[in-house]
């Protein structure tokens, strides 16, 4: 039931994305944390998704480079991106994904 509901979701924001067309302007690189590590120091910003409960580490000090950001581009247009996370806030990161090579990241996912 939970996954049906986030791949509704996702298909609602690419429809959305048909319309007003989108990029990602920014990223990061993201580590998942296990629950052993999750009170040791960190050099990054740490978000928990409360329902699956994965806490993802965001590398804001090293953001991706244009090569990445262009293969992002070209995943999230041919919806090749799987949506793990929508990071709700005052962030300048909109969402963290799994790009098609099974990399995460945080990105920020805005109109052009």
């Amino acid at each position: 039931m939970y996954l049906k509901s986030i791949s509704l979701n996702i298909n609602r924001e690419r429809e959305g994305a048909k319309m007003k067309k989108k990029s990602i302007d920014r990223a990061c690189y993201v580590n998942i944390l296990p629950n052993l590590y999750i009170n040791e120091p960190s050099d990054g910003l740490i978000l928990t998704d409360k329902i699956s409960k994965i806490h993802y580490e965001l590398a804001t000090d090293t953001p991706c480079d244009r090569s990445d950001l262009t293969c992002l581009n070209t995943d999230y247009q041919n919806s090749n991106l799987n949506i793990l996370m929508e990071i709700k806030g005052n962030l300048s990161f909109t969402h963290i994904v799994r790009d098609s090579h099974g990399f995460i990241f945080a990105v920020e996912i805005a109109d052009l």
